[in-house]
C-alpha cells in the first residue's frame, strides 16, 4: 500500500481502499468509480446519499444546482434499477420523466440509471436552471410483478426482497467553474496517529471566502460515526485533523455546504479514505520500500504494454512519476546482479564451494599484540646524591687514590655509577677549635 499511496501523492491524486465489501457495504466499490469517473470529466459530487426502498413512499433527494453550473448527471446504482420509478423535479415544480427530456438524455440498465441535462434546461421560455432539484425515487409494484413473471429474473428479486427492502445509491454530478478539491496528508498512518485533511472551495478561480461550512463524516473500523468540523484557515481553504483509535479502514464523506456569488445555495461531497495500520513506518529518503522492488518493476512492466493513457496520464508521464518517487535502496541491500557479471560471479562461487579452495581455520590462532618499544636512557636524567656532570681527570686520580687507602681496587666498579671523591677534613689551627 506504501508504493501506491506514493505513486498518489506524487502524480497529485488520491488513494482510495474499499476494504472488505460487506452486504451493507456493496455500493462502496461503485462509489469510488462514480468520484473517479467525476474526476476523469471534470465534474463535481453534488450530494452522494444512499437509502432503502420500500414499495408506497417516494424519497424526495435535495439536488443544489448553481449558476456556475452549465450541466449535471444524476445516476441511480442499485440490484433492481428498472423496478424503481426514477423522475427528476425541477426547482419550479415540473416533473422530468424519461419521456420529458428533450436536450438531454436518460439511459436505463438492469442496475444503472441515469439522467444527463445540460444547464440551462428547456425551452427559450422556461429555461430551468439554478435552484433546488430533487430526484424522485418510488419502488414500482407492477415492474417488480413483470421481473418476478421472468424465469431469469426471478431469483435476482427474491434474493433483494428478502431484505424487506431495496438498497440504492444516487450521485449526482455538476459540471461547474464552482469546484471543491480534497485531499489527506497521509492515506496510511499507524493506530493512535493523525492524518490532516484539506479541503479548497473555488467559484471561477476566485476562493469561497466565508461562505461555506465544511466538515467531515468519519466511519471507524467498528461502524460509528463522528463528525469533525474544519476550520477556515484562509480565503476558502479549511483543514481538520482526523485521528485514529484502533487499526483499520476510516472511510471518509467530506461535505460541503455554502452560497454562490449570487445568493444560491450549493453542495460539494469527495469520498475519502484512512488506513491506520500496525508496522508501517513512514517514508524516508533512501529508504528501500520494503518489498524488493517488486512493484515498481511490474509498474514498469504494465506501462510497457500500455498502448493508453491511465486516468488522463500519457505511459511517459507516469514512468517520470514512477522515477520521481522510485525509493532508493540502502547500500546495505544488494541488487541480483546484472546479466553482464552473472557468469563470472556464478563461476566464482563453484570454485570457492570446492573443499581443497576453502581455508583452513584451525590452525589459525589470534596474532600476539606488539610490545611496547624498550625506554630509552635519559643520559641527562640526574641522581640524587650523584654529581650532574661527569668527572674531571684530577677527580679520578683522587678517587683512586682514597680507594687504595682504603683498600679498595681503583676504578670504577662495572655498572655502577662513579662515586664522588671523598675530602678529608684537617683541623684548623690557631685555636679554632676552643672558641
Amino acid at each position: 500500500m506504501g508504493p501506491l499511496e506514493a505513486l498518489a501523492q506524487a502524480s497529485g491524486k488520491y488513494l482510495l481502499v474499499t476494504g472488505t465489501l460487506t452486504a451493507d457495504q456493496r455500493f462502496r466499490l461503485s462509489k469510488y468509480f462514480l468520484q473517479i469517473l467525476a474526476g476523469i470529466t471534470g465534474a463535481q459530487v453534488v450530494v452522494d446519499p444512499r437509502g432503502d426502498l420500500v414499495i408506497g413512499p417516494t424519497h424526495r433527494i435535495p439536488i443544489d444546482i448553481a449558476l456556475a453550473d452549465h450541466g449535471f448527471d444524476t445516476i441511480l446504482t442499485s440490484p433492481l434499477a428498472e423496478a424503481i420509478d426514477f423522475t427528476l423535479e425541477a426547482p419550479d415544480g415540473t416533473v422530468l420523466d424519461p419521456g420529458a427530456v428533450a436536450s438531454g438524455a436518460f439511459v436505463l440498465r438492469p442496475d444503472l440509471a441515469y439522467y444527463r441535462l445540460p444547464l440551462p434546461h428547456g425551452g427559450p421560455g422556461r429555461p430551468l436552471h439554478a435552484g433546488r432539484w430533487h430526484a424522485l425515487l418510488r419502488l414500482d409494484e407492477k415492474r417488480l410483478r413483470k421481473l418476478l413473471s421472468d424465469d431469469v429474473d426471478r431469483e435476482r428479486v427474491f434474493r433483494e426482497l428478502r431484505r424487506g427492502a431495496v438498497a440504492y445509491n444516487l450521485v449526482a454530478h455538476a459540471y461547474s467553474t464552482l469546484v471543491m478539491h480534497a485531499r489527506l496528508s497521509r492515506a496510511v498512518v499507524q493506530p493512535g496517529e493523525t492524518s490532516s485533511i484539506t479541503a479548497a472551495l473555488t467559484e471561477y478561480s476566485v476562493p469561497v471566502d466565508r461562505r461555506a461550512a465544511v466538515w467531515a463524516e468519519v466511519t471507524s473500523p467498528d461502524g460509528s460515526l463522528s463528525n469533525v468540523s474544519l476550520t477556515e484557515v484562509g480565503a476558502g481553504t479549511f483543514q481538520a485533523q482526523i485521528p485514529t483509535f484502533s487499526p483499520g479502514l476510516y472511510p471518509l464523506r467530506i461535505r460541503a455546504r455554502g452560497t454562490s456569488l449570487g445568493g444560491i445555495p450549493f453542495t460539494r461531497e469527495a469520498a475519502l479514505s484512512l488506513v491506520a495500520q500496525r508496522g508501517h513506518p513512514d517514508p524516508r529518503p533512501g529508504d528501500s520500500d520494503g518489498v524488493g522492488g517488486v512493484p515498481w518493476d511490474l509498474l514498469e512492466c504494465l506501462l510497457g504494454h500500455a498502448k493508453e493513457g491511465f486516468m488522463g496520464l500519457s505511459p511517459e508521464e507516469i514512468r517520470k512519476c514512477l522515477e520521481m518517487v522510485r525509493p532508493r535502496r540502502n547500500a546495505a541491500v544488494l541488487r541480483e546482479p546484472s546479466g553482464e557479471i552473472r557468469q563470472p560471479l556464478t563461476a566464482l562461487r563453484q570454485e570457492m564451494a570446492q573443499p581443497d579452495l576453502r581455508p583452513d581455520l584451525r590452525n589459525l590462532r589470534l596474532a600476539e599484540p606488539p610490545q611496547p618499544p624498550e625506554p630509552v636512557e635519559d643520559v641527562h636524567r640526574h641522581v640524587e646524591g650523584e654529581p650532574m656532570f661527569g668527572l674531571s681527570p684530577q677527580d679520578l686520580e683522587e678517587a683512586d687514590r682514597l680507594r687504595r687507602e682504603e683498600g679498595e681496587a681503583p676504578g670504577e666498579a662495572p655498572g655502577e655509577p662513579p662515586k664522588p671523591p671523598r675530602r678529608r677534613v684537617r683541623p684548623r689551627r690557631g685555636g679554632d677549635d676552643d672558641r
